[in-house]
């Protein structure tokens, strides 16, 4: 069986450093209810509360779950530029 080839990323989507990281949107998440009564800063704060956890090295907890906690210093440093 042939192993699944990794997908490249085109030149609009990233720059192409290994660094950088993908979070999805889908498209039923958009069209519902709950979404669209968020505010236009709630669904950007969505938006770079998913980038950060996709992008930390996840460990499950005794429970086998992961955990999550929003790195308010890292948003400052990394995303504050582009929200004001």
């Amino acid at each position: 069986m042939a192993k699944k080839k990794k997908y490249q990323k085109k030149d609009f989507e990233s720059t192409g450093e290994s660094y950088d990281v993908s979070a999805n949107i889908y498209l039923s998440m958009i069209k519902s209810e709950a979404w669209e009564a968020l505010t236009k800063n709630q669904k950007l704060l969505y938006v770079y509360l998913n980038l950060q956890y996709y992008s930390q090295k996840r460990k499950p907890n005794k429970d086998n779950k992961a955990t999550f906690y929003f790195n308010q210093t890292k948003w400052l440093n990394e995303y504050i530029h582009i929200c004001f």
